[in-house]
């Protein structure tokens, strides 16, 4: 007889599921010019055992995000509408009613064995320590990348920040704002959207195909932008400005090859 026919599988760990899903959805899409995938995100959860509630929290009186209610019904009927009965006062109402649901779950349901928050407030740390030190719970964090507190992912168990990053893909979009902020460091010239494929290429295995197609989707993801500069009605150019604040926010690490001609 078998080790599984004397004591059984082992039992899978039950997971509740909060989804602050305002934050998934603007995050992903100011921070990474995209739209959330539920049911991947829904199968990746899976992973960690029997998901038995996911709740998801927002307003979702704009166009832009009511539109992704299907998707989210592809998964779970456990929406709840967080918008603002007032509109005189202009307070998010998201986090707070997070939290009540949190705490009452914790209080009502002993049977749950992992608590999933999907956000990048700061302020549910508190909630994150209440419930692994109070309720012996088992925490885990889904966030967005460049949009999660370090206070937040330092209080849970453990953390996964999506998109998961395509390592090549994001050492190329290093390596083009690496060669802008050498250019604006050295004060060597105007970056240009054909300089920077040029020198990139030349100076890395990527083409000069892969490079156009990442500078693009920079620009679309708002992280770079043109701007036309005019020395006379017939002299005009083309130059990339970086919002270094977007770079940074969205886990970009530079570094300047000053050596490179």
């Amino acid at each position: 007889m078998g080790f599984f026919h004397l004591f059984g599988k082992k039992k899978k760990k039950r997971i509740v599921a909060f989804v602050d899903f305002e934050h998934w959805f603007y995050s992903m899409q100011n921070l990474h010019n995209a739209k959330p995938d539920v049911v991947e995100w829904f199968d990746l959860l899976s992973a960690h055992g029997q998901v038995v509630d996911c709740i998801f929290f927002a307003d979702f009186s704009q166009p832009s995000i009511r539109n992704e209610l299907g998707k989210i019904r592809a998964i779970s009927n456990k929406i709840i509408e967080t918008r603002n009965p007032n509109p005189k006062f202009k307070k998010d109402y998201t986090d707070f009613i997070m939290l009540d649901n949190i705490y009452q779950r914790a209080f009502q349901d002993g049977n749950d064995d992992i608590f999933v928050i999907f956000s990048g407030d700061g302020h549910f740390s508190s909630a994150v320590s209440f419930l692994k030190n109070y309720c012996s719970r088992e925490v885990g964090i889904y966030g967005i990348c460049g949009a999660t507190s370090h206070l937040l992912k330092d209080a849970a168990d453990w953390c996964v920040e999506l998109p998961e990053v395509d390592s090549a893909r994001h050492n190329l979009c290093e390596q083009i704002f690496s060669a802008i902020k050498r250019v604006e460091s050295r004060k060597i010239g105007y970056v240009t959207f054909t300089s920077t494929v040029s020198y990139v290429s030349a100076n890395s295995d990527f083409s000069p195909a892969e490079v156009r197609d990442a500078l693009h989707s920079l620009m679309d993801a708002g992280l770079i932008r043109q701007e036309t500069h005019s020395f006379s009605r017939t002299n005009r150019i083309k130059t990339l400005a970086v919002d270094w604040a977007k770079v940074s926010a969205a886990g970009y690490h530079l570094t300047t090859n000053t050596s490179a001609s």
